[in-house]
């Protein structure tokens, strides 16, 4: 399991995420889905969650992969957020959310130390 931390996570921190999963994942269009996924997760945290900290852990095996995003943001479960929009809702944003449901095959989260943990879980 590859671990990552970020203190006030930016933007331009998620190339090392990029390159941790590259190492994880071989198949490249499981690379693209779970790449995107990250992606738009690790934007919001970034952009909205007022998080001083980012924990990022990457493991494969068994046919599956695993990133779980840690941080001490604002309180925000992905899982709780609402399903598809329709094309008039588009630009009221979320839609990263939606993606990442289609992508993973699970996601869990739980508030736990003041922390928010997502686990997503995709087919490998």
């Amino acid at each position: 399991m590859e671990e990552l931390y970020f203190n006030k996570p930016m933007i331009k921190d998620f190339e090392k995420i990029k390159t941790a999963l590259r190492k994880t994942v071989s198949d490249e269009r499981s690379f693209r889905k779970v790449l995107l996924a990250c992606e738009e997760i690790f934007v919001n945290i970034a952009s909205y969650s007022k998080a001083q900290s980012l924990q990022v852990g990457i493991e494969g095996g068994g046919g599956r992969i695993i990133v779980t995003f840690s941080d001490d943001g604002l309180l925000f479960d992905p899982t709780e957020h609402c399903g598809h929009k329709g094309f008039s809702e588009l630009d009221t944003g979320g839609m990263g959310i939606s993606i990442v449901r289609d992508a993973a095959e699970k996601m869990q989260y739980k508030r736990v130390n003041e922390r928010n943990i997502l686990k997503l879980i995709f087919r490998g």
